[in-house]
């Protein structure tokens, strides 16, 4: 548990583990303190404890009259930064923006109230950890970038004002506006400060002011008036486009300068006008005159409004000012208007009509057209509501009323509408109100959208399709955007992740992935993305049990119309099983290697007996990937002859420590330790093997002296005699030994059995032949085990993958030379992961080994061999064989299998287990390549499965 102490000198604060014999020094004045009282990290200073320290140090020195008075100023100067420390403490509990500390590492050395609660964190969570799980970004790269706070202490940046975006506890981001303030100490930087606060109101605010400024200068850009905006001093501030109109001048000709439209004459009338709403006065439509840019005289109305800002004071003048020249020449204008308005309307694709009093009074050739009248009068008059079917007539009337109450438009809403000879036809409908004729009616722009609404409904049908599909998919496919949040997985989620969907959607895949993984599959995914390419990579993944699940994914995208990325597919594959078997595989010929290296070794033996020994137990510790290796000879006591053991040559890793000098494990006497069990099974010639935890107690207490938590001790004989044992420790996992790995060690004993034996009697012979011959026909006899060892599958019995290789090779050559037939089976046990997930692996281990049984049976050639391929394939080999007899072969085979009745309720085409086979023959030449031959097979094993399963299929 970490306890903190405080300086009664300087109040600073010094962290340290709980050791005896450490010295306590405060970081901050260099006193030392080891004496001071503690209190526990989870605990915080209390007024009550820092009182104590107080009292503590009154208590502990003894001070004359002017170290009295230089106390005094202490304890004075103390309790001022007590107070000043309880006031800043109380600012930071009531402060509403969040503040936190750093140290110059970057970690949050406090934090109050205010920035939890935004953030989403405990205190705990965030106390001495990384800022950068609040400010996290990642570059086009998929690398992080510098954290802003660490960098503006890096370079010294006394003081860092900007807007970035923090990270929630759950994932969110948010706006924020921080100041970073640099704390220097003897010159240096120390820490820094941060004080922030949300804005995201703050620019929703913003964003809604803006809109409204928008909307406010879209007005004053589309009104007919003229509006200009002046200063006290009379300088243009900004004009409308409608006064660039009226009078010829461009606006960036106009700000900045003395209104030029004035009339010399009347500027002191303006002046006037000006100062009469300065005062207060508002003045509305006076007549005037205004100068156009070439010199002619516009009479207009002028409208003065006084600007004021927000303290109410006058600070600008606007001026509407409205063109009142000939009223011809404007009627002209605005019939020409008017004309190239209902051209446009006219020619318009989009069906319009207006509706006045709920009566038709005006359609265009398109809404015509769209409700299928030959001319206007069939429509004109007509009750609105009658073109509108049943269903949409409800709405209709709602935006009737709506627009009647000074509602200026409708956005464009779905409606059923009839034409005149009863078809229905969707359309989507914009409804605006206007003044026709000087009557309040209704402009309706109605666009058909029947063949758009044909297209959405196959679009949807398509994607139910496609989401039954991935729905019933047995891989797990998952749609992210680009910042890597899930926004579908369809439902093999819950059974190869444990996840239901509902607990990922919305999260962000990295949390899911295995730390060291993480960079990875990000990195991947952004180089594919740039040039869209698929491909695919393994990584791993935290099941719902905590567990992690190796998966094979598949990445892709899906591209918007200018083919940049919109989302990437991910389709994952649980290969945890095909990882483990490999890494099985591995280790064991990795340890089968280390038997016949050290086999090799023991058999040369290059250097004096125990350097051997000891090179020998390198070679096993490494191949087996043990932590301690060790060997233990059985002798007499000279005196008692009592049976002693005694700890003679080891090899441990470097984070082990030896026990080869530990007295307490020389001349131990097998009953006097509680280890009589193990020389009555050793000395047999059996195993001892398991967890340490599980043995008696007596055997548990010698082993967990050593840090053992789990272990293998294996006889060593020589000759006949029990000599001794070598034993496998592991010490930091609870390890379980494989059958295979029991045989492969066993076979290292017997070899070092029989280096010993040879040892002996070289000393004791001084190098008989006889002797020689005999432990080098041992060591033969114990690579020939080894060597079949290796050929064998540990879990059937039948040859491995390995054998098959190696003699598939050797019949293809012998056929070749003798111009001879040579033909292959493929099986497969039909359904058998299912098989696996409904009777156990157990039992799917037992199914194995019948099926393999079954296969080899029929063999009865000594050329003829059947060996597994890998999982629940298996293949036979038919040396001088040709199609016909290798099909009746593979039937007989697949027959035997199906009347052994092995029940499978898993099996969707039998109640039992069945196989199917692909056959392959040719007679091999030249230009020929061994591995033709064995993709044929399985091309025609994959067809045996297409057809049905339990049936062999020939080409």
């Amino acid at each position: 548990m970490m306890i903190k102490k405080m300086c009664c000198f300087c109040f600073g604060a010094s962290v340290s583990s709980l050791r005896e014999e450490e010295k306590w020094i405060c970081p901050h004045c260099g006193k030392d303190i080891s004496t001071l009282p503690t209190v526990s990290e989870e605990e915080s200073f209390s007024e009550e404890y820092i009182k104590t320290i107080l009292q503590y140090k009154e208590d502990s020195y003894q001070f004359d009259t002017v170290e009295e008075r230089a106390r005094m100023r202490e304890r004075s100067v103390e309790a001022e930064v007590k107070h000043l420390h309880d006031q800043t403490e109380m600012i930071l509990q009531a402060a509403g923006e969040g503040i936190f500390g750093l140290d110059i590492q970057g970690n949050i050395t406090f934090i109050n109230p205010a920035a939890l609660k935004m953030l989403g964190f405990r205190r705990e969570e965030l106390l001495y950890h990384k800022i950068h799980q609040l400010v996290y970004r990642v570059n086009p790269e998929g690398e992080a970038e510098e954290c802003p706070f660490v960098q503006a202490m890096q370079e010294g940046i006394p003081q860092l004002r900007t807007t970035d975006n923090f990270l929630r506890k759950n994932g969110a981001s948010f706006p924020v506006e921080y100041v970073v303030s640099c704390i220097r100490k003897n010159g240096a930087v120390a820490g820094a400060v941060c004080i922030f606060k949300d804005i995201s109101e703050q620019l929703l605010a913003q964003k809604q002011i803006r809109e409204a400024k928008e909307q406010l200068e879209s007005f004053i850009n589309h009104t007919t008036d003229a509006i200009a905006i002046v200063d006290l001093e009379g300088i243009l501030l900004s004009v409308n486009t409608a006064y660039e109109m009226i009078f010829g001048w461009k606006k960036e000709e106009l700000v900045g300068q003395a209104f030029p439209i004035i009339f010399p004459n009347l500027y002191e009338e303006y002046k006037m006008n000006c100062q009469r709403v300065m005062a207060g006065e508002k003045l509305t439509a006076m007549e005037s005159i205004r100068r156009h840019k070439d010199g002619t005289l516009i009479n207009v109305n002028v409208t003065y409004s006084p600007v004021h800002n927000g303290s109410g004071e006058v600070v600008a003048i606007a001026s509407t000012i409205r063109d009142m020249r000939d009223r011809k020449q404007i009627e002209r204008e605005l019939k020409e208007s008017e004309e190239r308005y209902r051209q446009l309307v006219e020619f318009s694709p989009d069906a319009m009509l207006v509706h006045c009093d709920n009566r038709v009074i005006y359609v265009n050739p398109a809404a015509m057209q769209m409700f299928g009248a030959k001319n206007e009068e069939e429509l004109i008059e007509k009750p609105a509501i009658e073109l509108v079917h049943p269903d949409s007539q409800q709405l209709a009337r709602s935006r009737m009323a709506f627009l009647q109450n000074d509602h200026a438009k409708v956005e464009p809403l779905y409606e059923k509408l009839v034409r005149l000879n009863g078809e229905v036809v969707d359309t989507e409908v914009t409804a605006m109100a206007f003044l026709y004729q000087n009557k309040p009616a209704v402009l309706c722009i109605i666009r058909d959208i029947t063949d758009r609404m044909k297209v959405e409904a196959a679009l949807r049908a398509s994607e139910e399709k496609l989401r039954q599909i991935t729905d019933h998919s047995s891989d797990v496919i998952c749609q992210m955007d680009q910042q890597f949040v899930i926004e579908y997985i369809n439902q093999a989620c819950n059974h190869e992740f444990g996840y239901t969907q509902e607990e990922i959607v919305g999260k962000s895949i990295v949390e899911f992935i295995h730390p060291d993984d993480r960079k990875m599959l990000t990195s991947e995914i952004t180089r594919c993305m740039r040039s869209m390419n698929s491909c695919k990579t393994e990584i791993r993944l935290r099941h719902a049990k905590s567990h992690y699940i190796w998966l094979e994914v598949a990445i892709s995208f899906i591209l918007d119309d200018q083919g940049k990325c919109e989302s990437i597919i991910l389709v994952s594959r649980n290969v945890t099983e095909r990882k483990q078997a490999d890494e099985m595989i591995q280790k064991q010929e990795r340890l089968l290697k280390g038997v016949a290296d050290a086999a090799h070794y023991l058999l040369t033996m290059p250097e004096e007996f125990g350097a051997t020994i000891h090179k020998v137990l390198t070679i096993l510790g490494t191949n087996a990937d043990v932590d301690r290796v060790y060997v233990y000879e059985n002798h007499h006591d000279p005196q008692t002859n009592d049976l002693l053991v005694s700890h003679r040559y080891e090899w441990v890793r470097d984070s082990v420590e030896p026990q080869l000098s530990n007295p307490l494990l020389q001349n131990i006497s097998y009953k006097k330790m509680g280890i009589s069990r193990w020389y009555d099974r050793l000395s047999s010639g059996g195993l001892i093997v398991g967890l340490v935890k599980d043995l008696p107690e007596e055997e548990t207490r010698l082993l967990e002296s050593q840090g053992s938590l789990s272990f293998l001790i294996v006889p060593i004989f020589v000759g006949d005699t029990f000599w001794g044992f070598i034993g496998f420790n592991d010490c930091n996992n609870e390890r379980v030994w494989s059958i295979n790995e029991e045989a492969i060690l066993i076979a290292a004993a017997a070899s070092i059995g029989g280096a010993i034996r040879r040892y002996n009697q070289e000393e004791l012979l001084k190098r008989d032949i006889e002797e020689r011959i005999k432990v080098e026909r041992e060591l033969a006899a114990t690579n020939q085990i080894l060597q079949e060892i290796s050929s064998v599958d540990g879990l059937t019995g039948i040859p491995n993958r390995r054998f098959f290789d190696e003699n598939y090779q050797k019949e293809w050559n012998r056929a070749l030379r003798n111009n001879k037939p040579l033909s292959i089976i493929m099986f497969d046990i039909d359904f058998f992961k299912g098989y696996n997930d409904s009777y156990g692996h157990q039992a799917g281990d037992d199914c194995l080994k019948q099926v393999a049984q079954l296969i080899s049976a029929p063999l009865r050639r000594p050329g003829d061999f059947a060996a597994r391929y890998g999982g629940e394939e298996f293949i036979v080999v038919l040396p001088e064989t040709d199609c016909a007899a290798a099909a009746m072969i593979a039937e007989k085979i697949r027959h035997n299998v199906e009347t052994a009745q092995f029940p499978h309720n898993q099996s969707s085409i039998s109640p039992y287990v069945t196989i199917s086979g692909g056959i392959a023959s040719t007679i091999p030449t030249s230009e020929q390549q061994p591995k033709t031959l064995i993709a044929t097979a399985d091309k025609n094993l994959y067809e045996a499965k297409q057809k049905g399963r339990n049936q062999v299929v020939i080409s």
